[in-house]
């Protein structure tokens, strides 16, 4: 185990590495990674931010996303803040769920 820790590259992520990145579910139809970086940019810079399409309806949603921000305490700041926040769509309200998202590939 030693000699594949030490193959690995320097500065690569590991599976207990804190995530940047935080899970947002619960999206209004129709929203789009802009919605997402408007709605936490408030909490600190975004460096990346998408919401996930279904590949036989690419004009909707599935409801869910991703936002990365610059610096973990950011993304921890947002998971704390933001989760079971309510926002508004076309005069309808939505309860977005959000969490520090979990790498699968690194599990």
């Amino acid at each position: 185990m030693t000699a594949m820790a030490a193959s690995m590259p320097s500065g690569a992520p590991t599976a207990n590495a804190p995530s940047s990145t935080v899970f947002v579910r619960n999206l209004p139809p129709g929203s789009v990674h802009s919605d997402l970086t408007s709605l936490f940019s408030s909490l600190g810079p975004v460096k990346k931010s998408s919401v996930i399409k279904p590949a036989n309806a690419p004009d909707g949603s599935l409801n869910f996303g991703f936002v990365k921000f610059v610096t973990v305490r950011d993304a921890e700041r947002a998971a704390k803040d933001m989760n079971g926040a309510e926002i508004e769509k076309q005069g309808r309200r939505y309860k977005i769920m959000v969490e520090i998202a979990v790498d699968k590939g690194q599990q």
